[in-house]
């Protein structure tokens, strides 16, 4: 399963759409917007009592939500969605560094839970160490293994 920021703006010339498949990046679009825009908020006599500032705050998420309490004519909607599977998307090959890690977690896997006929890890098996936000954990991961299961007779 694949998380997917998104996003639109409606403003007085349209919406505008933002897809990204980390929060981090969906923050940096829309404040990427919101600086663009900057400067016709504060000269806009429809803006509310709170002061927008003559400079765009630093941080993507402050800037984001300053701009949109300070605006009256503009609105943001943002949602996380889970896809099942995004359709053609393939999985970016790790780097090095990750191969290296994943290995390592294979490795670990085999040695703490590894039982031979019953609990199996291949030595390619599926490495998952990161968060639903994209974050990886180098202290741990998900490591795919093989389990046994015997079928009861008469059921």
């Amino acid at each position: 399963m694949t998380t997917v920021f998104v996003a639109h703006i409606d403003h007085r010339s349209g919406t505008d759409m933002y897809a990204a498949l980390s929060q981090a990046e969906l923050d940096a679009q829309l404040a990427r917007w919101c600086r663009e825009n900057w400067d016709e908020l504060i000269e806009d006599s429809n803006v509310t009592d709170v002061d927008a500032g003559s400079v765009p705050p630093t941080n993507d998420r402050e800037c984001i939500d300053r701009y949109f309490e300070c605006s009256y004519e503009e609105y943001i909607y943002e949602e996380a969605i889970v896809v099942e599977h995004l359709k053609g998307a393939e999985p970016a090959e790790p780097t090095p560094e990750m191969q290296a890690m994943h290995e390592e977690f294979r490795k670990l896997a085999k040695e703490q839970y590894q039982d031979e006929g019953y609990i199996e890890i291949d030595d390619n098996a599926e490495v998952s160490s990161a968060d639903i936000e994209g974050v990886v954990d180098p202290g741990g991961a998900y490591v795919a293994a093989w389990v046994w299961v015997t079928r009861t007779q008469g059921g």
